[in-house]
């Protein structure tokens, strides 16, 4: 197998979480820096291991038992990594630099959980991680190019942008190399059943 995915799930006791929707939230507020680091690294990395995901269980208000730091393999194809979630600390967090810096912590302690026993691309996904800070904090993909007319050189390509709040998709069309016409076709919630069809 080759691993294609890595996530942050938050598992909250039901009578302890801020709203109903504070976990999907938190997921997809992260979806668009772990959607750059599996375009960018592990789809080229093409590891080999006994899962093809990696997802990274932060747990909050829970009995101690289930909230013990473990790393295993579990349902078909998924390594999962558990460890205690600093509600307060997320709360706390004012700028989305603050937020990386946060995210950054949660995968350097989960990679540590796991250490050397499942053959994780810890320095390469982390130095996706720091190359996604660098250009940005924004995950943008070519879905489409296509010449749409070879004797005038039109050009149309589509582009995915996602962000922490969004994802969107840019249409543009060229005439050789000069821009004739962009324009946003769709936007909606960073959430992957919205782009994952077309990347």
């Amino acid at each position: 197998m080759v691993i294609k995915r890595l996530l942050i799930k938050l598992s909250l006791e039901q009578s302890k979480t801020p709203h109903p929707h504070f976990a999907y939230e938190v997921y997809l507020k992260s979806r668009h820096l772990f959607n750059f680091i599996e375009r960018t690294c592990l789809s080229k990395l093409k590891q080999r291991a006994e899962y093809d995901t990696i997802c990274i269980d932060a747990r909050y208000g829970f009995d101690a038992p289930y909230m013990e730091r473990s790393a295993e393999l579990v349902y078909p194809d998924v390594l999962m990594i558990v460890l205690p979630f600093d509600l307060a600390g997320y709360q706390s967090l004012t700028t989305m630099g603050d937020y990386y810096d946060f995210i950054e912590r949660i995968l350097v302690e989960g990679f540590a959980i796991a250490g050397d026993r499942f053959a994780l691309p810890q320095h390469d996904v982390l130095e996706s991680f720091r190359q996604f800070r660098s250009e940005g904090c924004e995950s943008t993909w070519s879905i489409l190019s296509k010449v749409i007319d070879k004797e005038r050189k039109l050009k149309v390509q589509l582009r995915g942008r996602l962000t922490a709040d969004s994802f969107s998709l840019e249409y543009s069309l060229l005439q050789g190399k000069t821009l004739v016409d962009a324009q946003v076709v769709f936007v909606g919630e960073p959430d992957e059943l919205v782009f994952a069809k077309i990347v």
